[in-house]
């Protein structure tokens, strides 16, 4: 029976892999949370760590929640210091991450010590990065931490998995929120889901998004990254590929 379940997983990861070489034309790569292995990858060099972007914020989110007593502030985005000029208006911190809300972070990254987000990604499997750096690396801003592929899809994959823990469950509800109504909408409620953009010296940036699917209890994490684009656009580039796998094409 466990070989047969073996097998029907491993026929389950081919049929998403085909479906992603097919219908996906950036990088990526797939992690299996069960098995804690890479079940494919194109386009990354596993030893080569990349900037993430915004990829960054749910694992800020549960530093911030671990020295305030997972008491988040609520904030009004002006389109100051943020992505959307004209700003999100009053946002709670699952919002802030569904939205990518970057001026609400950057309120809160004053307030916080980059060695408490390096603590909290050494937790949950990512080498330590270097905590002298400037507070707004914590939202995702410039390239001072870089990280290897598979030890991020392989953190979010943890962090769902302890979704019920505070602040891994702001961060949960609010990858909630992206991919129903914020920057990775277009890949839809089969997935929780973050966006990033991050700078690459070929071009103008590198698009992100992580989806983890199905939703309600997510086996797989796939991390996707496109030159020349955003996070949004990588999601909606994505959105095709994704939407054959749920419904088993």
């Amino acid at each position: 029976m466990i070989l047969l379940f073996a097998l029907l997983a491993g026929l389950e990861e081919q049929t998403i892999l085909r479906t992603l070489d097919a219908h996906f034309t950036g990088d990526y790569l797939l992690y299996d949370s069960q098995s804690k292995r890479t079940a494919g990858s194109r386009g990354f060099d596993a030893g080569t760590a990349v900037a993430i972007g915004s990829l960054i914020k749910p694992f800020t989110t549960i530093a911030y929640g671990d020295g305030h007593q997972f008491q988040y502030p609520e904030f009004t985005c002006m389109g100051k210091d943020c992505w959307l000029p004209r700003g999100h208006g009053k946002v709670r911190i699952t919002e802030a991450i569904g939205h990518s809300c970057n001026a609400y972070f950057l309120s809160m990254a004053a307030r916080m010590n980059p060695a408490d987000v390096a603590d909290v990604l050494a937790k949950l499997g990512v080498a330590r990065p270097k905590t002298d750096v400037p507070q707004q690396t914590l939202t995702g801003m410039g390239a001072a931490w870089k990280f290897l592929p598979q030890q991020v899809a392989a953190a979010y994959a943890e962090l769902v998995l302890r979704a019920s823990q505070p602040g891994m469950r702001e961060a949960v509800a609010g990858m909630r929120v992206a991919a129903k109504a914020g920057t990775a909408r277009p890949l839809g409620v089969f997935t929780l889901a973050k966006t990033g953009t991050a700078p690459c010296p070929r071009d103008a940036g590198d698009g992100f998004a992580m989806a983890l699917f199905p939703a309600d209890s997510p086996r797989y994490a796939l991390l996707v990254r496109v030159h020349n684009s955003t996070g949004g656009r990588t999601a909606t580039m994505l959105a095709p590929a994704l939407h054959r796998i749920r419904n088993g094409k």
